[in-house]
């Protein structure tokens, strides 16, 4: 009785269902107090502007909010110079071009910097699907070996994930729609499994 280990690597091309608009804030004042209020303002617009699109406030969260000195580079040596404000938010609904062309409106508006990322709602279930693959497809590669030197498969021995491959597409902020419609997104998934061969 031996042991066999197969290392298998599935993967597959799925069209993206979520579009994940990447929102930059940045300003320079000379005190903090008048950054929160300059982040807020731009804020409540974006919220007043998603509203009406009928996009829920609940798609629209802070990444991350920054206030730091602000340094300037100026003969040879930083001056600190006020402050900087660093902030970012995501707005997230389903992809529909229309729905695309009027949330860029609305911050190209706002002179904001911005990208678009766009992600799969279902990427667990996906994965969950390419993992069960794998294994199976471990199993039918075992059976191959095995019968080649006149054996068969047994029980399964172990099992060891080794990796995972995912890359969202991300799409420049300012190009007319036609120019962004994403490309399909790769994911693949892959196990090493040992089989026990039986002579």
């Amino acid at each position: 009785m031996e042991n066999i280990k197969i290392t298998i690597s599935t993967k597959g091309q799925y069209a993206p269902d979520i579009m994940n608009f990447n929102v930059h804030i940045g300003n320079v004042a000379e005190n903090s107090r008048d950054l929160i209020a300059y982040n807020k303002s731009i804020v409540d617009e974006i919220v007043k502007g998603i509203a009406e699109l009928e996009i829920d406030e609940d798609n629209f969260k802070e990444i991350y909010f920054r206030i730091g000195v602000n340094k300037e580079y100026i003969d040879g040596k930083y001056i600190e110079k006020g402050y900087k404000l660093d902030s970012e938010y995501s707005i997230s609904t389903y992809v529909d071009y229309e729905m695309m062309d009027s949330i860029r409106d609305l911050l190209s508006g706002l002179n904001l910097e911005f990208c678009v990322e766009y992600t799969l709602e279902d990427e667990e279930e996906i994965r969950d699907r390419l993992l069960a693959e794998a294994v199976e497809k471990s199993y039918m590669k075992a059976k191959i070996i095995a019968g080649a030197v006149d054996m068969q498969v047994g029980d399964m021995k172990g099992v060891k994930y080794t990796g995972d491959s995912y890359s969202p597409m991300l799409m420049r902020a300012n190009a007319p729609s036609v120019d962004t419609m994403p490309k399909d997104i790769e994911i693949s998934e892959s196990v090493e499994v040992e089989w026990e061969l039986i002579g």
